[in-house]
C-alpha cells in the first residue's frame, strides 16, 4: 500500500497536493468552531426552557398565559370589547374628545359638546355596566389568539383596548363636568383595571398599549382629582390600582417574549453559520439586559443606553453585522422600550403621591407642606417603601410644588434636568419634567 502511495505522490505537482493537505484544514477548523458554537447555543436554548421560558412562538403560545392563583377576566373583557365594538363609535363619536379627532375642552372653558357627550354615554350604558363588571373582577386578560407571525399577532385586540380606554376617557369628562363623581370613580377604577389587566403580555407592542392605556388613566385620575371629593376608602382603592401595575415585572415578561419571536424570526436567514452567529449574540445581548433590572431605574436605562451605542459602534463591518443583524436592528427599540415604561413609573409614582396628599388633605384639611410630611400609611395600604417616593430618572426625591392654587408632584424626566415643573396640563406639547397637578381648593 505505501508502495502505491509513494507511485501516487510522485505523479502529482507538489501545489496539488499542497491543496489536497491544506484546504481542508480552515474548513474543518471551521466546522469545529460552528459546531462548538451549535453545542453551546443549545445549552442556553436549554436553560431558558428549564426556567420555563419561551425560545420560539411555538412555546410563546403556552408561556402566554394567565398564572397561577390569577382571576381570568378574558371573558368578561372580551364581552365588553365586543359590545362596545357593535356600538359604532367611529362614527357615532367622530366629532367628541377622544373618539373622534377633537380636542378635549380645557378645565376653565365651556363646553358646549356637552349634552351630546352625555347622551352618548347614557345610549351605552349598558356597554359601560360591562366594562365597569370586568374591572371589578380584576385579574388579567389573556387575548384568545395564536401566534403565528409575530407580535403584530396582538394588534388587533389590543387595540379594542385602546378603544374602551378612550371611551372611559371621554366617560370621566362627561361625569366630572356633569357633577356625577361617583361614576367619574368608576370610570377611572376601570381604566387603571384595563392597564393592570394587560400586565400579561408578551410583546413590545402590547406592553407599549398597555402602557398608552394606562398614561390616559393616570390623565383621567388627574382630571378627576381636583374636581371630586371621594372617601379615603376610595382614594385607599384607587392607590391600590396603580401600585398593583408592576413594571419591571411586565417588561421582563415582555422581553422574554421579544426574545422567543427574534430567536423565530432569526430562523429566516438563509445560512446555518449566520442563524447560529445572530442567535448566540441575540441571547448575549438579552442576557446582559436582563441582568439589569434589578438595578435603579436609573442604571437600567444607562446600561441599556451604553449597550445601544456599543453594538452601533460594533456594526459598521459587513460580516460583523451580518453575525448580529438581530440585536441590532433591536436595541433602539428596546431603549425606546424602557424610557417608555420609566416615563409611566414616574406617572405612577407621582399620582400615588397625589393620592396620598389628597388622604392627608381629607383627614386635615389642608394639602401638606411637602411629601416628607405625610404619614407612611397614607402612601399604600402595604409595606412602605421610600421608592413610592423616588425619581425613577435621578434617584432623588419627588419634586413638590405649591403654585397659587395648586400642588404640583413631578419627576425631571428623561434628561434628568430640573425644569422648575415644565408640565402641561394640556396636551398641546410634551413638558420637560413629569407630573402630577392637583387643585389645593378640593
Amino acid at each position: 500500500m505505501l508502495k502505491h502511495l509513494n507511485t501516487w505522490l510522485k505523479n502529482r505537482p507538489i501545489w496539488k497536493i499542497t491543496l489536497l493537505v491544506l484546504v481542508p484544514v480552515p474548513l474543518l477548523i471551521a466546522f469545529g468552531i460552528w459546531f462548538s458554537s451549535q453545542r453551546s447555543l443549545n445549552a442556553k436554548l436549554d436553560a431558558i426552557r428549564d426556567q420555563g421560558l419561551p425560545t420560539n412562538v411555538e412555546e410563546l403560545n403556552d408561556y402566554y398565559s394567565i398564572p397561577e392563583g390569577v382571576t381570568d377576566s378574558t371573558d368578561l373583557w372580551m364581552a365588553a370589547f365586543d359590545a362596545l365594538e357593535k356600538a359604532d363609535l367611529d362614527n357615532r363619536g367622530k366629532d367628541l374628545p377622544f373618539l373622534g379627532m377633537v380636542d378635549a375642552p380645557k378645565a376653565d372653558e365651556v363646553w358646549d359638546d356637552l349634552p351630546k357627550a352625555k347622551q352618548l354615554i347614557d345610549d351605552l350604558n349598558n356597554e359601560l355596566n360591562l366594562i365597569y363588571d370586568a374591572a371589578e373582577a380584576g385579574g388579567q386578560i389573556r387575548y384568545p389568539i395564536v401566534f403565528t407571525g409575530g407580535e403584530f399577532d396582538t394588534l388587533p385586540m389590543t387595540q379594542k383596548s385602546r378603544t374602551v380606554a378612550r371611551f372611559l376617557s371621554l366617560a370621566v369628562l362627561v361625569h366630572v363636568r356633569s357633577g356625577d363623581c361617583e361614576a367619574a370613580y368608576q370610570d377611572v377604577k376601570a381604566v387603571l383595571s384595563l392597564s393592570n389587566a394587560m400586565s400579561g403580555e408578551v410583546s413590545i407592542i402590547s406592553a407599549l398599549i398597555k402602557n398608552a392605556i394606562r398614561a390616559s388613566g393616570t390623565k383621567t385620575l388627574e382630571q378627576a382629582l381636583s374636581e371630586c371629593e371621594w372617601s379615603d376608602a376610595q382614594l385607599l382603592e384607587l392607590q391600590e390600582l396603580v401600585q398593583s401595575l408592576d413594571l419591571r415585572a411586565s417588561i421582563i415578561r415582555a422581553i422574554n417574549g421579544e426574545r422567543a419571536f427574534m430567536l423565530t424570526s432569526i430562523e429566516l436567514l438563509p445560512i446555518t453559520v449566520l442563524k447560529t452567529a445572530n442567535k448566540q449574540n441575540a441571547l448575549d445581548y438579552f442576557e446582559e439586559s436582563f441582568a439589569t433590572f434589578t438595578s435603579s431605574w436609573e442604571d437600567i436605562l444607562k446600561v441599556q443606553k451604553e449597550n445601544t451605542n456599543k453594538i452601533a459602534k460594533n456594526a459598521p463591518g459587513s460580516i460583523q453585522l451580518m453575525r448580529s443583524i438581530a440585536t441590532t436592528l433591536l436595541a433602539g427599540a428596546h431603549e425606546q422600550f424602557i424610557i417608555a415604561n420609566m416615563r409611566i413609573v414616574a406617572h405612577q409614582r407621582c399620582s400615588n403621591a397625589a393620592l396620598a396628599a389628597k388622604r392627608y388633605q381629607l383627614k386635615n384639611g389642608t394639602l401638606p407642606q411637602s411629601l416628607e410630611a405625610i404619614p407612611n400609611e397614607l402612601f399604600t395600604s402595604g409595606e412602605f417603601s421610600q421608592e413610592l417616593l423616588t425619581d425613577p430618572y435621578d434617584s432623588k426625591p419627588l419634586r413638590y410644588k405649591l403654585e397659587g392654587d395648586r400642588l404640583l408632584i413631578y419627576s425631571v424626566g428623561e434628561d434628568q434636568i430640573d425644569d422648575g415643573g415644565d408640565c402641561p396640563q394640556d396636551d398641546s406639547r410634551r413638558g420637560l419634567d413629569i407630573g402630577f397637578w392637583l387643585k389645593k381648593g378640593k
